[in-house]
């Protein structure tokens, strides 16, 4: 199935209407799947789509489900279902959840018979402001994040307010270290907001979540498979927060979020930015995202920390990464470091600014 990696955005402030699923997006009741993280059962839109689809499959979201077992599980009960045309012209699946639902349904669809359609509904901040846009899929392997992926975007991404708004208010919370990433970036698009100095919020976050994904999409258009490093400025925050996340098994915002604040202060630490800057940038962090330094990303040992970071999937050699840094007021370049002098700074931070 050819497959970009562009995608159809829909916003929709209400509940879509049957006429949406089976005309707008020509969706066949006999063909598509619809694959929702089980702690949705009982919310509206799967009620909503319980009356008009029959084939359906309940997942538990989380880092779990993004291993080979649970997807060759899951492909199981699709290849059973006796009522299912698995015809790859027309089998559709979709993708209801956070962003681990849709970096392990998308993998699966790109593999699935060698590709069928997929249509993703984000449910969390975090997914809907990231990984539900430019065509990253991917599972775990072995305790390490997204070591087997594919590029491969849905045809479509469903962007429904109720199905957000109506999410815990920590979800809100763990999106922050993505919307803060995004909103630094191109603070020159945001410069109103940030002058605000308010703090960001769900309704904040709608208001303003078209701009955030154009800003993700842009970038991803620039260098739609990262051979031309354009794209790594979205993994500005991610290089130290997958370490966190790995190290901690906390939710991916918070990690991130911590990342950019290691990040700005690496910057910082090799003569790239100014301690007037990086206390400009920790303090924007702290009252606009709630993000500040947090004692649990300390307490890594040397051995693990290089571990970790030779398995960064933009590792150049045994002891360099490719490393987003910040410098003259808001430019950005990517450089490969060495991973001692990382180390050195993630010590140095700690007895700064956490001991």
């Amino acid at each position: 199935m050819k497959n970009t990696l562009s995608s159809q955005l829909h916003f929709k402030d209400k509940l879509p209407s049957r006429k949406f699923w089976l005309e707008e997006l020509q969706l066949q009741l006999d063909s598509t799947v619809v694959i929702y993280d089980r702690k949705l059962k009982g919310n509206p839109i799967l009620r909503s789509l319980n009356k008009i689809f029959s084939h359906k499959i309940p997942v538990g979201g989380g880092e779990k489900l993004k291993s080979i077992a649970e997807l060759e599980k899951l492909s199981v009960k699709i290849m059973h279902d006796k009522n299912l045309d698995l015809n790859v012209a027309r089998l559709t699946f979709v993708s209801i959840g956070g962003g681990s639902v849709g970096d392990a349904i998308g993998f699966l669809a790109s593999i699935f018979k060698r590709g069928v359609r997929w249509i993703n509904i984000p449910s969390t901040w975090l997914s809907v402001v990231d990984s539900a846009h430019g065509g990253k899929t991917a599972i775990n392997l072995k305790g390490l994040k997204n070591q087997w992926g594919s590029f491969y975007a849905p045809t479509d991404v469903v962007v429904i307010k109720p199905l957000l708004v109506g999410q815990p208010s920590h979800l809100a919370q763990e999106s922050l270290g993505e919307v803060a990433k995004t909103t630094l970036l191109r603070a020159d698009r945001f410069s109103e907001t940030l002058k605000k100095n308010t703090p960001w919020k769900a309704e904040k976050i709608w208001d303003h979540l078209s701009r955030l994904i154009e800003v993700k999409t842009e970038i991803v258009e620039k260098d739609p498979y990262e051979t031309q490093k354009i794209r790594y400025l979205l993994n500005w925050g991610h290089t130290f927060g997958h370490v966190f996340e790995s190290q901690t098994g906390k939710p991916h915002g918070y990690c991130v979020g911590q990342g950019l604040v290691y990040e700005i202060y690496f910057s910082h630490f090799i003569g790239k930015l100014s301690k007037a800057e990086f206390m400009e940038y920790l303090d924007i962090l702290k009252t606009q995202f709630a993000i500040r330094p947090e004692k649990w990303t300390s307490g890594i040992s040397k051995s693990k920390f290089f571990r970790l970071m030779k398995n960064d999937k933009k590792a150049k050699g045994s002891d360099k990464v490719n490393v987003v840094l910040v410098h003259d007021r808001g430019k950005f370049s990517i450089v490969p470091l060495s991973i001692e002098s990382m180390w050195m700074a993630y010590r140095a931070f700690q007895k700064e600014y956490l001991l």
